[in-house]
């Protein structure tokens, strides 16, 4: 079953269609979202607090279920998710670097590692990580084989990825 976004029409029917108690549970539940969502007035949420202790933690069950099937098929590609991104026009590569940079300062989980401690899994957290981004310039390669050049360089990077390979 494909996923259907309904425009404004459609879903204004749709309400319409409603019996009378459906329409009132549907307009109290949205009632009870408007006053329960933070107010602009409130201002920023405050920052997620960053653990103390950074040596070592337990695993979340769904971390101890992957750390699992890793160590029973030690660097398998079947949970790694690779990505690629087509950027049209002018990249500045420096603060696209700066950025990705910056959200791995923010986010704990992007420089968690999970050593095994006595058999038993771990989470470390990094205190601090550095992405290298390589810029890979095509301009050299005439344009009818540039597509095909950087889908070839795509896939042999997800593949050292999902091997574990830098």
């Amino acid at each position: 079953m494909s996923e259907q976004h309904d425009g404004p029409d459609v879903l204004a029917d749709r309400i319409a269609g409603l019996s009378p108690v459906k329409r009132a549970l549907l307009e109290m539940r949205l009632k009870q979202k408007r006053t329960s969502a933070p107010s602009e007035i409130a201002g920023p949420l405050p920052p997620i607090p960053q653990r103390i202790n950074r040596e070592s933690a337990s695993l979340s069950f769904a971390q101890q279920r992957l750390w699992f099937l890793d160590q029973l098929d030690p660097g398998s590609p079947l949970y790694s998710m690779p990505r690629q991104i087509r950027a049209r026009g002018v990249l500045d590569a420096g603060a696209m670097e700066r950025a990705l940079n910056a959200l791995v300062v923010r986010h704990e989980s992007l420089r968690t590692s999970f050593p095994a401690v006595d058999g038993q899994p771990v989470q470390r957290i990094a205190p601090s990580a550095l992405i290298q981004m390589p810029v890979v310039e095509l301009a050299e390669i005439p344009e009818p084989q540039r597509e095909a050049e950087a889908q070839r360089l795509a896939l042999e990077e997800a593949r050292s990825a999902a091997a574990g390979t830098p």
